[in-house]
């Protein structure tokens, strides 16, 4: 794997990669299933907590949710290592549940080969990039043009330290600075197998907390695996992208010295021009508490990225909002890109919306909610 940069592409229509062309598999005219993710979010009932663990798949199989925010949200209360100081070393352990909703897009067509897969990546803040194969079935009917779109991601912050054995242990999550991830254009091997690029950074910052020194100490030395899972296609069928950027900042009080109102922002302002029959995410990047002095990290209420064709909006969202146990502001950037397919075939939409409460099963492992599509 390299270390590599990530970046967004503007709008842009994506022509033929090279002089590649995917072989006749002379399965020409044949019916073939894709699977997209179109919206990922969850949003905590009862308070704002870190991020150990966040599972968000659509597939032809079914969905598959979870998501764990330490032991503010399992109630699970750690045992601290020998020697290490219990007062700045403080968990509160407590038990919470989350509100998610998962949308998905299932596309019957005849004018695409697909294929699918996932790759796991040891991210961190610099960020790494490696290239993931997939097999396509079908026939993209004499055309070189390709995409690639996410199904979902799975992130799981149980990973030793960089540095060796500390006093914190990661799976009690980290307060995330940067979540992103990127696919690259895709690529038509020799083989007629699509490369993708796929590249993943993440990052964690301070809580700012005398309670929790014990985090902050450790925090540049974190390793997160991230398992992203694509679709990959080639056609002959015209494909564009669409980068949407935005963001919020929102102050700790208000005027009066309240704690201040987080109010969602208007998906008028936040527009997708996209309408093909495909559209589907393949870049996301967060960034929070953008050039805070102190190098905080987010405690996350809600995190949302979504898009909806038919409405014609496209959002990246979190907030911290969380009476009593807030300590600060908050504020977010987010940059995404979304890949629109003019693909032929009927298009079915779902929705997994659900009340999910933290679990760890007997292994310490996070419950994985799993439902078929409908």
């Amino acid at each position: 794997m390299r270390a590599a940069p990530l970046f967004l592409l503007g709008l842009t229509s994506l022509g033929a990669c090279g002089d590649k062309e995917l072989d006749d598999t002379g399965l020409d005219g044949a019916l073939v299933t894709a699977v997209w993710l179109e919206e990922a979010s969850y949003e905590w009932e009862y308070f704002n907590h870190r991020v150990s663990h966040l599972t968000f798949l659509a597939q032809e199989g079914g969905v598959s949710v979870a998501v764990v925010g330490g032991t503010s949200t399992t109630g699970v209360n750690p045992e601290l290592p020998e020697g290490c100081d219990p007062d700045t070393c403080e968990e509160f352990p407590f038990k919470d549940s989350a509100l998610v909703d998962l949308r998905w897009a299932r596309l019957e067509t005849e004018e695409a080969a697909v294929g699918t897969g996932s790759i796991e990546i040891l991210a961190d803040a610099a960020g790494y990039t490696d290239t993931l194969e997939l097999v396509l079935e079908g026939s993209a009917g004499g055309g070189s043009n390709t995409a690639a779109v996410l199904q979902g991601f799975t992130l799981d912050t149980d990973h030793p330290l960089s540095g060796g054995e500390a006093c914190y242990d990661p799976a009690l999550g980290w307060h995330l600075q940067t979540l992103s991830i990127e696919l690259g254009e895709p690529e038509l091997s020799d083989a007629g197998t699509l490369l993708v690029d796929v590249s993943v950074a993440v990052s964690a910052g301070a809580s700012v907390e005398e309670v929790r020194e014990c985090v902050d100490a450790v925090t540049d030395q974190a390793q997160i695996p991230v398992t992203v899972h694509v679709l990959g296609l080639a056609t002959a069928a015209d494909v564009e992208s669409e980068t949407v950027e935005h963001g919020m900042v929102y102050e700790y009080e208000d005027e009066e010295g309240e704690l201040a109102e987080q109010p969602d922002p208007d998906l008028g302002d936040r527009p997708l021009g996209l309408d093909q029959a495909l559209v589907g995410w393949s870049a996301l990047s967060f960034a929070f508490h953008v050039d805070d002095p102190d190098d905080r990290g987010a405690y996350i209420r809600r995190l949302s990225v979504a898009h909806d064709v038919e409405d014609g909006w496209a959002s990246g969202h979190a907030n911290n909002y969380s009476p009593p146990t807030q300590l600060s502001g908050f504020d977010y950037a987010f940059e995404g890109r979304l890949t629109g397919v003019d693909l032929g075939g009927t298009v079915e939409r779902g929705d997994f919306s659900d009340t999910l409460p933290a679990e760890l099963d007997e292994q310490g492992d996070p419950v994985v909610t799993i439902a078929p599509l409908q």
